[in-house]
């Protein structure tokens, strides 16, 4: 995949690093039918006229899913 760092070495961050790039690619066909972080992502910038490289919105995909994992356990109450 040419979205993947070359210094990825061990089997699970190179599978976390393929399914990163799947989600993406998946958020990405679904265009503007959803309003979130990504939709400002992928969007141009309408002063500069530039947007994100496919490796730049790959390392955000990576660093929004390790961001949001600490978010799905239910919290812990003494």
């Amino acid at each position: 995949m040419p979205m993947l760092p070359r210094n990825v070495k061990s089997a699970k961050s190179i599978d976390f690093q393929r399914k990163s790039v799947e989600m993406l690619e998946h958020r990405k066909r679904m265009g503007k039918s959803r309003a979130d972080v990504f939709t400002h992502l992928l969007a141009e910038d309408t002063e500069t006229g530039t947007s994100f490289s496919d490796l730049e919105l790959a390392a955000n995909s990576r660093l929004m899913i390790v961001a949001g994992s600490g978010n799905i356990r239910p919290p812990t109450f003494m």
